[in-house]
């Protein structure tokens, strides 16, 4: 898609623009024109012969040359016919700013499939509809009905939310967040976010890119520019949906579908994107990284005029997983010959109430110059003598001089007022509170983490032909899938689910199946005692719900004891249970009960999941995830995430875990949902783990 004149034109035409004050077609003409647009401006309106001292054009058609730019604020109903007209006139670019479409409900969605059609037909690039339009500080440019222009900078921001781009708008005027671009989604019938990441790529006017997403169009792609571009420019991402309430509300205000929350928090974390959680995240995040040096550690070291806020803001370095900077000898010792006995000279450094800018400055110079700390947080309460002014252009000299983020919490209201406008002018970040400047350091650590873990390695999403392993009798396995998709709840028996395993070489222990008692001691002597006894069934995936299971069966008569149990559950007519046999696999003793798992997301794909596992898996939620595929040290590091992974690796004595069996286990679960893409969900619980082997004892997979 070709966007380089369609945020940057030379003219710009308004369909629909008005005289009347309280239309939107008479906002959008007056913000063209207020925000100085140094291109031709062309008002379209058949009732009026001049708008806003621009002459009016009856229809678009009539403007010659035509305009590069057409803006659509008109109501739904008229919209078709209007794009269709222009298109026929070969107008390319289109902002579709009216309403009425997918979001209200059948008859919309109806409309907007109508008007997708037009675009494709003609090779459309649309913006919306339903969307508030879109904003090119550099090209001064509002081409949108918000109330407010933002200071220009380097931020470039896309919404699929309208009405928050303007409050966006409106409270990022009285800080210090500047933007390049400022563009509303709505319904993204064209033009996607995809699409702007693309574009914003290689902007020299683009620092910094903030997204609040409702739905994520095309995910592989998503994944493939986003970690891509993150790269080389941040990319802060809020995206709600995280609960079934949420997902409800989102679809019936655009449309869209919200990606479960374990999948997009597997995406932004493996692409390298800033998740903010909330719409204050998203203010702090973006002060931060649009303003900000990137640190080199971990160690953060806080200078303060008061006790209490140090401790607190300590607690929260600690809870971020962030380290108080070690202080050297050299340090102290120099800071013991400048400032006062009274103070504690360590970390954090609290230079007590009566401390004015000069011991602010004389502090913050070995603080800075200190190579263990990595980044500052600068506290500042007002108390009587303190010099807020004085402290906040000191700060400002200081940050010119050392390559390290300074972070500051001027804390108070109007005492402080003059201070943070300091701060603001000079584009330090300042916080209300410390909490949040740690918060917004945190995922300045994170983000620098993540650029230096990818340098040197290839793309995450880049599919591997190579990892992936070459199965023979895929036909075959494939018409297992398809005798699967025509159950209805789509689970493969375990005799199909196996075949699959051992075609894959996953370790499995010796099993067999059998019709009836006789049968289950006839396997039972050739696997070898003990023996574990199944219910296996496509209609009861999981098996101990009905007590199905019997384990350490090791002798004959145990056996056949189990055997008769389990026949009494089957033959029980309210279990209704299709297709049912025995299942019989040897008994597998080991010291670790652990889950592997799949699932697809119809966005992104497969994403792999890994923990403690057994009965208690839904109790612990000790869990971690990866999307396919992976790679073997991929496998590793999904391993390393979990709270489980401190007992694998040995503990209190004990023999450490094989983990490069567990890995195994992992490469080929990427393995098999890549090659057998129309899986579901696969369960592997549990994998047994001893210091020697890994045997998935029990599984299912979903069609």
């Amino acid at each position: 898609m070709n966007l380089e004149n369609f945020f940057t034109p030379a003219s710009v035409a308004v369909i629909g623009a008005s005289r009347n004050p309280q239309k939107i077609g008479y906002g959008i003409l007056k913000n063209i024109i207020e925000g100085q647009f140094k291109g031709k401006i062309y008002p379209v309106n058949p009732q009026a012969q001049e708008i806003l001292n621009f002459p009016s054009f009856a229809k678009i058609a009539d403007i010659q040359p035509l305009p590069d730019l057409a803006i659509i604020a008109l109501p739904a109903s008229l919209v078709l016919d209007t794009v269709l007209e222009s298109a026929k006139a070969n107008i390319k670019n289109f902002i579709i700013i009216s309403a009425g479409f997918k979001e209200v409900g059948p008859e919309g969605a109806t409309r907007e499939k109508d008007l997708a059609k037009i675009v494709t037909e003609y090779n459309l690039n649309v913006l919306g509809p339903n969307c508030l339009g879109f904003i090119n500080t550099h090209h001064l440019l509002n081409a949108s009905f918000a109330s407010t222009s933002p200071l220009k900078g380097g931020i470039a921001f896309a919404s699929q939310s309208g009405a928050l781009c303007t409050a966006v708008l409106d409270w990022a005027a009285k800080g210090i967040l500047g933007f390049s671009y400022f563009v509303s989604l709505g319904n993204k019938i064209g033009i996607s976010e995809i699409d702007l990441l693309e574009l914003w790529e290689n902007d020299a006017n683009v620092s910094c890119i903030a997204l609040y997403l409702e739905g994520i169009k095309d995910g592989r792609r998503f994944l493939h520019a986003t970690q891509r571009i993150s790269l080389k420019k941040p990319i802060i991402i809020i995206s709600p949906g995280f609960s079934q309430e949420a997902q409800n509300a989102i679809s019936s205000h655009t449309g869209s579908i919200a990606t479960e929350s374990q999948t997009l928090t597997t995406v932004f974390s493996q692409a390298g994107l800033i998740h903010a959680k909330n719409l204050e995240d998203l203010f702090d995040d973006m002060t931060v990284f649009a303003n900000a040096k990137l640190p080199g550690g971990r160690n953060v070291a806080v200078v303060s005029n008061a006790g209490g806020p140090s401790i607190l803001t300590t607690d929260e370095i600690i809870k971020q997983n962030l380290f108080i900077a070690p202080l050297t000898e050299k340090t102290i010792s120099n800071l013991a010959e400048k400032l006062p006995r009274i103070i504690n000279l360590r970390d954090p450094l609290d230079l007590v109430g009566d401390a004015l800018s000069t011991r602010y400055e004389e502090a913050l110079r070995e603080i800075l110059h200190e190579q263990v700390v990595d980044a500052v947080i600068i506290l500042l309460t007002p108390q009587i003598m303190t010099e807020i002014e004085e402290t906040a252009s000191v700060i400002v000299k200081l940050s010119k001089k050392y390559d390290k983020p300074i972070l500051t919490a001027f804390m108070g209201g109007v005492s402080v007022e003059r201070g943070v406008r300091i701060l603001n002018e000079h584009k330090i970040p300042n916080f209300s509170f410390p909490e949040r400047a740690v918060g917004a350091l945190r995922q300045l650590v994170a983000y620098h983490e993540w650029i230096e873990s990818s340098k040197g390695k290839k793309a995450f999403f880049v599919e591997n032909k190579k990892s992936i392993l070459q199965i023979s009798d895929l036909p075959k396995l494939n018409q297992i899938i398809e005798k699967g998709k025509q159950r209805k709840n789509g689970f493969l028996s375990d005799q199909e689910t196996f075949e699959i395993l051992k075609a894959f070489s996953f370790p499995i222990p010796p099993y067999g199946f059998a019709n009836n008692s006789a049968g289950v001691a006839t396997m039972a002597r050739f696997i070898g005692l003990p023996v574990v006894l199944k219910i296996s069934s496509p209609d009861l995936p999981h098996k101990s719900d009905l007590g199905g299971v019997k384990v350490n069966l090791d002798n004959f008569e145990k056996v056949g004891k189990a055997a008769k149990m389990l026949e009494t559950i089957v033959k029980n007519e309210s279990h209704n249970l299709s297709g049912w046999s025995f299942l019989i696999q040897k008994m597998i003793w080991a010291d670790h009960e652990l889950i592997i798992g799949a699932k697809k997301d119809p966005n992104f794909g497969h994403l792999i999941m890994f923990g403690a596992g057994g009965i208690y898996t839904e109790i612990y939620k000790d869990l971690a995830f990866r999307l396919a595929p992976l790679e073997k040290k991929d496998a590793q590091a999904l391993i390393q995430e979990t709270k489980v992974y401190q007992i694998l690796k040995g503990y209190r004595g004990k023999e450490m875990a094989n983990l490069g069996k567990i890995g195994e286990v992992l490469h080929l679960t990427s393995n098999l949902v890549m090659q057998l893409p129309e899986i579901q969900e696969l369960d592997f619980n549990p994998l047994l783990v001893s210091d020697q082997e890994a045997t998935i004892a029990d599984a299912k997979i979903r069609v």
